[in-house]
């Protein structure tokens, strides 16, 4: 049986990235933009994990920095709400864990 999805091993998926690239985050004058694409790929895209999620954390339902920029017209559903939602919360995991490492690095 497939292990569920949940805001909670995403970040532990997102830490365990995030781990493995250490010394080349801590390394790369351009880490933010490898964060974003470590982050981009630990967001579900199938609606099931995404519906599993929002299950796991109802707090999963609310966008606080909704841009334009990350939705359009054409691609408006509940399922990429979710997912930008998703993306915020992982973002900043990810911007805190390599303040963290970089402060200990120091």
């Amino acid at each position: 049986m497939e292990k569920q999805c949940s805001i909670y091993a995403l970040v532990e998926l997102l830490h365990s990235s995030l781990d493995d690239e250490r010394q080349e985050l801590l390394d790369d004058v351009y880490a933010d933009d490898r964060l974003h694409e470590i982050v981009d790929g630990t967001v579900p895209v199938y609606y099931g994990q995404l519906a599993e999620c929002l299950q796991s954390d109802h707090t999963l339902g609310y966008v606080e920095e909704f841009s334009p920029l990350d939705i359009t017209a054409d691609d408006f559903s509940v399922w990429k709400l979710i997912q930008v939602a998703i993306y915020e919360r992982l973002m900043q995991e990810a911007q805190e864990w390599l303040d963290e490492q970089r402060k200990g690095g120091e």
